[in-house]
């Protein structure tokens, strides 16, 4: 077995590992880039009344009310993050079947330019 083979095994097995971390977890995770949703477990899309796999490739947009209020959040958020920040927020949100939910959330920037993936926090 090649170095790249053992490798490439490794990343599989650690995809496989995070890919069951996320759909077991009992809080919704999303990973948001750039304002779109490139990743999120089931546990999120349910919060919002959403079907599985809908929310990748969309804009962040789509969980809020208005474009005001999305620009003012995406302002406060990137602000905080800018500052090294864990932006925390409760916030009223109308789910897909015209019910409203007030959730708790919080979000991290964080980079993976790095194999440790590490997190930066305040």
């Amino acid at each position: 077995m090649t170095d790249d083979h053992r490798m490439l095994e490794a990343l599989e097995r650690s995809t496989r590992e995070l890919t069951a971390i996320l759909d077991t977890a009992s809080i919704g995770i999303a990973v948001v880039r750039n304002r779109e949703f490139v990743r999120c477990n089931r546990r999120f899309e349910e919060l919002f009344d959403l079907e599985a796999g809908s929310l990748v490739g969309s804009s962040a947009r789509v969980l809020f009310d208005s474009d005001e209020e999305y620009e003012r959040i995406g302002q406060q958020v990137y602000a905080e993050f800018a500052a090294g920040q864990v932006h925390h927020r409760e916030q009223l949100h109308r789910r897909s079947d015209g019910r409203d939910c007030r959730g708790c959330g919080s979000a991290a920037a964080f980079r993976c330019d790095h194999p440790a993936c590490r997190f930066r926090s305040g």
